[in-house]
């Protein structure tokens, strides 16, 4: 049969659970990221000030709400994989897209870790900007390949074989050496055949 524990025990171990639960909320509180907790079975029961700020939602309001209802959360995976993949391995960290109060959508950097009672520990940072600047970068790219592909093509035509012909075309309309010879109406020719006319006269 199981020993009971004494009444002080039980209040000792009450207490302590609630000043470690106070300290992890007071350090939760004082993060500028957004960080909530929240019950893999049910709503939020935590949401900082870094919460309120990103998202624009005040703890009123977020707490009692389901978590990925209020923000309207897209995952890049099925919510019940998503869901299963916590249960299972206990922590989950990959990109989610938010949309906060006044209708922005946000891009943060989720980690999420699950405690022993079943309490989802949520910090989000945003990164929508660099987001931004990484899709900018990414378009930028695109133009210069483009352009790089143009010129080689350009470059690649002219040197072709048609080009080519096209050139040896062209040198084939210039005279030679022997047209000189061969065509009597040249100024060359005519300016010899004077200077025989006359020593012969």
């Amino acid at each position: 049969m199981a020993r009971e524990l004494p009444i002080e025990t039980k209040l000792s171990e009450a207490e302590a659970a609630s000043e470690r639960a106070e300290r992890l909320g007071g350090l939760l509180a004082l993060s500028h990221e957004a960080m909530l907790m929240w019950k893999l079975n049910g709503s939020i029961e935590f949401w900082n000030a870094g919460a309120e700020r990103l998202y624009g939602f005040a703890q009123e309001e977020a707490i009692g709400n389901i978590s990925h209802a209020l923000p309207q959360t897209k995952f890049p995976v099925e919510f019940t994989d998503y869901i299963k993949l916590l249960q299972s391995e206990r922590h989950w960290s990959g990109e989610l897209h938010h949309i906060c109060k006044d209708g922005r959508e946000v891009v943060v950097e989720s980690r999420q870790q699950v405690l022993s009672d079943g309490t989802v520990i949520e910090v989000n940072g945003d990164i929508t900007e660099q987001k931004k600047i990484e899709q900018q970068m990414m378009f930028l790219a695109s133009i210069v390949q483009s352009s790089d592909d143009a010129i080689v093509s350009k470059v690649s035509t002219a040197l072709s074989p048609v080009g080519t012909g096209q050139r040896s075309a062209y040198s084939a309309k210039l005279p030679t050496r022997h047209d000189h010879y061969r065509n009597p109406q040249r100024p060359g020719r005519m300016k010899s055949a004077n200077i025989d006319a006359h020593q012969t006269g």
